[in-house]
């Protein structure tokens, strides 16, 4: 579970996240050592209260999407699989998919979208993952 605390804050920083804070659930898998190594990079690591399954709301609901929309539909023969399988979601979920509390417009997409031009389909994973989007003219 270190290498795991480790792997986790090389990521964040490469990413540019932040990580002054971690909010984590009670699960005994979290080791001593874990927050340890966590204490060590600088992060406040804080546990989710007894019984409250609603702090765990958002991150249950994120889970629940990626396994329904992609694991699911997969066999990960290895380590390399299932990363390629996850950042692919991510790239789609963060960049791509219509984010119903914004209009049903993508995330990472400009403010005006292009009323002119040929309707491209980008696909992610075989096809299970698609996008629609208008070429600019």
């Amino acid at each position: 579970m270190e290498d795991q605390a480790k792997a986790f804050l090389e990521y964040a920083r490469k990413e540019g996240l932040g990580t002054e804070i971690v909010l984590r659930d009670r699960d005994i898998k979290y080791v001593p050592e874990f927050g340890d190594v966590l204490k060590e990079g600088g992060t406040k690591l804080m546990k989710v209260g007894f019984r409250s399954p609603n702090m765990n709301a958002y991150i249950e609901r994120f889970i629940q999407t990626i396994q329904q929309e992609c694991l699911d539909k997969f066999i990960a023969f290895s380590q390399e699989h299932l990363d390629l399988l996850t950042n692919e979601f991510m790239e789609h979920y963060h960049k791509e998919r219509p984010h119903q509390g914004k209009g049903n417009v993508p995330l990472m997409q400009s403010l005006q979208p292009l009323a002119e031009g040929e309707i491209i389909c980008r696909e992610r994973l075989g096809g299970v993952l698609r996008h629609y989007y208008r070429e600019a003219a």
